[in-house]
């Protein structure tokens, strides 16, 4: 019996290679394909979104390096010793995509948060010393992971994945004390920041439940399961953007809601903001 289902057609496929080929070709799917999720019947902002969503999803077996879907995890195992060393290129997704990414960029690299126009863009990069040469060591306890830029260090900190039990929430603390002149942070931001802290973080039940999915009652943001909607919750997708782009650096002034966001944004070097 065939397994993938389209939601927005209710047909049926053998493979998620055939579901996909069918959003390609299909006249009904055609305008929106690189925005929607097939299987889950959601349409994202951008195909970047689209792409972060099979990232994040426990449904999808996705290989963000290929752009390759997989039926079972095994074969996606399978794929990840053959094809890339066994590394796991999606198990630590990153909190917010690059905002100076266009939204027609579709090739994606999860390590850094940069999302490309092309395969052999996102090839170039991997070539890049920003991989190649990993001369940032994590700085916590018991862990001894390198990594090719500042931003990556710091993602790394913030994802919870470090083995120093480092999280997001005291990497802001952290930050917050050392910057004394309020030269990255909003001190507004921060206090509504740390009001909103002060409420218990909710969690997501079956009552979330619309009858389709799971939906966010903060945001609205679909999720077909509990897990990928409490993962949403634990993230910094409803924090207050407490970070700031120094405009006494020569810096723009855009906000973010994570010290790697404005990390990556300085090293990218897109607003000509000085290093510092």
């Amino acid at each position: 019996m065939p397994l993938f289902r389209c939601d927005p057609c209710g047909s049926y496929f053998e493979s998620v290679r055939a579901l996909q080929n069918h959003g390609k070709t299909s006249p009904r799917h055609v305008v929106d394909y690189g925005r929607r999720c097939l299987q889950c019947g959601s349409v994202y902002s951008s195909s970047v979104s689209l792409i972060q969503h099979y990232v994040e999803s426990q449904l999808h077996y996705y290989c963000s390096q290929c752009d390759q879907h997989f039926d079972r995890d095994s074969d996606y195992m399978l794929h990840k010793l053959s094809r890339h060393n066994g590394s796991n290129a999606v198990s630590d997704p990153p909190n917010n995509v690059n905002d100076n990414v266009s939204p027609d960029a579709t090739w994606y690299c999860t390590e850094c948060n940069l999302a490309f126009q092309s395969r052999s863009d996102l090839y170039t990069h991997w070539k890049s010393t920003t991989h190649t040469n990993q001369q940032y060591t994590c700085p916590g306890n018991d862990c001894s992971k390198t990594f090719g830029t500042p931003s990556a260090v710091i993602q790394h900190l913030e994802s919870g994945a470090c083995a120093s039990g480092m999280t997001r929430q005291r990497v802001n603390r952290m930050a917050i004390a050392a910057d004394r002149g309020a030269v990255i942070t909003d001190r507004a931001r921060i206090a509504a920041d740390n009001e909103r802290l002060s409420i218990p973080e909710p969690v997501a039940t079956t009552a979330w439940f619309n009858g389709s999915s799971y939906e966010c009652i903060i945001c609205h943001r679909t999720c077909r399961t509990l897990v990928g909607l409490n993962r949403h919750l634990r993230s910094p997708a409803h924090s207050e953007k407490i970070f700031k782009c120094p405009q006494q650096w020569s810096g723009c002034g855009k906000a973010f809601n994570t010290l790697s966001g404005l990390v990556q944004h300085v090293e990218s070097g897109v607003c000509g903001v000085r290093r510092f």
